[in-house]
């Protein structure tokens, strides 16, 4: 049995997703899933997905975005 966390640079993450046009559906993943998505074996675990970003300070509207998407990602999923 294994225990899995997942590192997820937030800032990498989007440019990668907003080169293309077709990967821009996928902007607001959730993350949880996303990574139970990579557990294959029943017998492991997810222990945890830490998301780690920086604000694009000068654009407040990217800013707004960005921490609403945090928040959703802090929640309990179902």
């Amino acid at each position: 049995m294994s225990r899995i966390i997942f590192l997820i640079d937030g800032f990498n993450l989007y440019h990668a997703l907003d080169y293309r046009r077709a990967y821009h559906k996928y902007k607001w993943v959730n993350l949880a899933k996303l990574s139970q998505c990579f557990v294959a074996d029943k017998k492991d675990t997810l222990e945890g997905v830490y998301y780690f970003t920086t604000l694009a300070t000068w654009d407040p509207g990217k800013v707004a975005r960005h921490s609403c998407y945090r928040e959703e990602n802090l929640l309990p999923g179902p």
